[in-house]
């Protein structure tokens, strides 16, 4: 689906560009990386036949024809979303932020599990989650928590990462570049609709 100019990128993919292409790929969108490492939509066979069928000599190079003529696609920022509706992490990227969520939500775990997790009779949680007060009570459970990674390993088995990342359909997507190549270590995202 995806291909390059050559085999290899001149210049290093950044992680923010990795991320907006593991977006596009996502999205079933064409794209192709130049060997100067910025991508753009589309095909490249047919673009580049377009280019060199060029009689009128609009362009001087291949790159000037797709900064005319195509949309490329820009690096993401550091906030990890598209379209106010996914989240596009790296792997350890998206543990820390489960780990994040989990931790500020432990008010609202089952009775059970956290029984389960802390050996702490589920009654003891029962009671505490009948007092009404909710987010409220997070630091309460918290502290009933001695080992926090264990729990957040716990949680996730559970549930998988997609139940406290993709508020959406609590699914996790995964997308490797096939583009990339050994020019970024980190050529798989995992996906997560918010909204």
């Amino acid at each position: 689906m995806n291909t390059t100019i050559e085999n290899t990128v001149e210049n290093q993919v950044s992680k923010n560009l990795c991320r907006a292409l593991a977006y596009a790929e996502f999205n079933d969108v064409n794209y192709f990386l130049l060997p100067d490492g910025r991508a753009f939509e589309g095909d490249y066979s047919e673009h580049i036949e377009i280019f060199k069928n060029d009689n009128l000599q609009t362009w001087e190079s291949f790159s000037d024809y797709c900064e005319s003529e195509l949309t490329e696609i820009e690096e993401q920022d550091e906030d990890f979303e598209f379209d106010d509706s996914y989240l596009v992490l790296t792997d350890e990227e998206a543990d820390e932020m489960a780990k994040e969520r989990i931790l500020d939500s432990v008010w609202a775990f089952r009775p059970g599990f956290l029984s389960s997790e802390t050996g702490i009779d589920e009654a003891v949680f029962y009671a505490i989650q009948d007092n009404g007060k909710c987010e409220s009570n997070n630091d309460a459970i918290l502290s009933c928590i001695d080992d926090k990674d264990g729990f957040v390993q716990a949680a996730i088995s559970a549930d998988g990462r997609g139940h406290f990342l993709a508020g959406y359909d609590f699914n996790e997507n995964e997308v490797t570049l096939s583009t990339i190549g050994d020019n970024y270590e980190e050529s798989t995202f995992y996906i997560y609709r918010t909204n």
